[in-house]
C-alpha cells in the first residue's frame, strides 16, 4: 500500500502536538479553572463577531475574482468561505482545494489565475494585519516602555517585503519551459489585481475591516475569560496569529496558532495556560459556525440547486 509522507508527516505531527496539549491541561488544570467563570456576554458578542468575520472573507473572494469575470451569487461566496475552513480544519489546505476546484468547474477559473488571485489577497492582508501589529506594539513601548525585539523584527521584515511586492512589479520572459510558464501567468494574475486602482481600493477597506473585527474578536476573548488586555495588545495577538495560520502542516494549523497566541499572551504577563484558553474559545466560537453551516453550504453548491445560485 502506498503512504503519502505529507498526509502522514501531518497526521503524526497534529497527533503529537494534541498529545501534548491534552498532556499539559491535564497536569496544569488548576491554571484553566478560569473557563468555568467566563462571561456570556462577550462570548454571545464573539459568535456575532465570528460570523462577521467569516462574511468578511467569502466577500474578499467574491471581489478578488471578478476582475477575472467571475461574478459569485451570495450562496456561493459565503459558503465557498465557510466551506474552505471546514476542509482546512479537515486537512491542511484541503479548503483552498475545493475553493479552487469548485471554481474552476463552475466558472472555468484557471488554477493559475487562483493561485495569483490568493497570493494578491495574501500580500494585501499580511501588510495591513502587520501595520496592525506594529501600532499594537508601539503602543505597548508607550504605555509600558516594553518591546519585543523579536516580533518587532518580524513585522518590519514581513511588512518591507509586503510593501516591495505592492510597489514593484518585474516582468517574467516569456519561456518554453512549462513550470516557467504557469510561474509567469500567476504572477500576470497577480499584477492584473495590482495593477486595478478600484479593486485595491475595496479590498484595502474589506481588510482593514477584516483587521479590525478580528482584533476585536482577540479582544473579546481575553475579556470573556476576565484578562483585562487593551484592544492595541489583542491587535499584535491577531497579527501574529495570521503568520500561524500560513503554517498549514497540521490541519487548522493546530499547535501554531495556539503557539503564536501563547507566545504575545505571555509578553503582557499572562501564563502559557491563559493563552491557551484564548486559542480553545477563538477556535470554538468559529468552529460552531463552520460545523453549522458547513452541511447546508456542501448541498447548495456541490448539488448546486438551480433556485439557490441564480
Amino acid at each position: 500500500m502506498k503512504i503519502n509522507f505529507k498526509k502522514a508527516l501531518s497526521i503524526t505531527l497534529f497527533l503529537g502536538l494534541l498529545a501534548w496539549v491534552s498532556f499539559y491541561i491535564k497536569n496544569n488544570w488548576a491554571d484553566f479553572r478560569t473557563i468555568e467563570g467566563i462571561n456570556w456576554s462577550y462570548l454571545l458578542i464573539l459568535m456575532v463577531l465570528a460570523i462577521i468575520y467569516i462574511v468578511v472573507q467569502g466577500l474578499v473572494l467574491k471581489i478578488i475574482v471578478k476582475p477575472f469575470g467571475v461574478t459569485l451569487k451570495f450562496f456561493e461566496w459565503l459558503g465557498i468561505a465557510i466551506l474552505t475552513l471546514l476542509g482546512n480544519y479537515i486537512f491542511p489546505f484541503s479548503g483552498f482545494g475545493f475553493r479552487a476546484a469548485y471554481l474552476k468547474k463552475a466558472h472555468g477559473f484557471n488554477y493559475t489565475s487562483f493561485v495569483g488571485s490568493l497570493a494578491a489577497v495574501y500580500v494585501i492582508e499580511f501588510f495591513v494585519f502587520t501595520l496592525s501589529g506594529l501600532i499594537g506594539l508601539w503602543y505597548w513601548y508607550e504605555t509600558t516602555g516594553f518591546f519585543d525585539s523579536k516580533l518587532l523584527t518580524l513585522f518590519i521584515v514581513v511588512f518591507a517585503v509586503c510593501l516591495l511586492l505592492l510597489c514593484f512589479s518585474p516582468q517574467m520572459p516569456d519561456t518554453k519551459n512549462k513550470f516557467l510558464s504557469q510561474l509567469k501567468q500567476t504572477l500576470q494574475s497577480f499584477y492584473l489585481v495590482k495593477t486595478n486602482t478600484q479593486l485595491m481600493r475595496q479590498l484595502l477597506i474589506i481588510v482593514i475591516l477584516e483587521v479590525l473585527i478580528s482584533s476585536a474578536i482577540f479582544f473579546c476573548a481575553y475579556r470573556a475569560l476576565h484578562f483585562s488586555v487593551s484592544y492595541f495588545s489583542a491587535m499584535v495577538t491577531n497579527a501574529l496569529s495570521l503568520y500561524a495560520l500560513l503554517i498549514r502542516i497540521t490541519p487548522a494549523s493546530f499547535g501554531f496558532y495556539e503557539g503564536s497566541i501563547v507566545y504575545t499572551t505571555k509578553l503582557i504577563n499572562l501564563t502559557v495556560a491563559n493563552g491557551l484558553l484564548v486559542a480553545m474559545v477563538t477556535r470554538l466560537v468559529s468552529m460552531i459556525w463552520v460545523l453549522a453551516l458547513g452541511p447546508v453550504f456542501s448541498f447548495i453548491l456541490i448539488g448546486r440547486p438551480a433556485k439557490l445560485l441564480r
